[in-house]
């Protein structure tokens, strides 16, 4: 006898997508977002509704 396994009903999230929670928009990370580069993080902005999505933080190198 053999099984199957259920279909998921949905597709997973494809991968280096982001989601705004707010409005709905979806990009690639490299896609049309608004990035805010600080010393030692990029800020990722909404361009749709503005809302900060993602605070990631920068590899700094360090000089000895």
């Amino acid at each position: 006898m053999s099984h199957r396994s259920p279909q998921p009903t949905e597709d997973p999230p494809k991968k280096g997508i982001l989601f705004c929670p707010e409005c709905g928009h979806e990009s690639a990370i490299t896609g049309d977002w608004i990035v805010h580069e600080k010393p030692a993080r990029d800020v990722y902005e909404c361009p749709v509704c503005s809302m900060t999505i993602l605070n990631r933080r920068r590899f700094v190198p360090v000089h000895c």
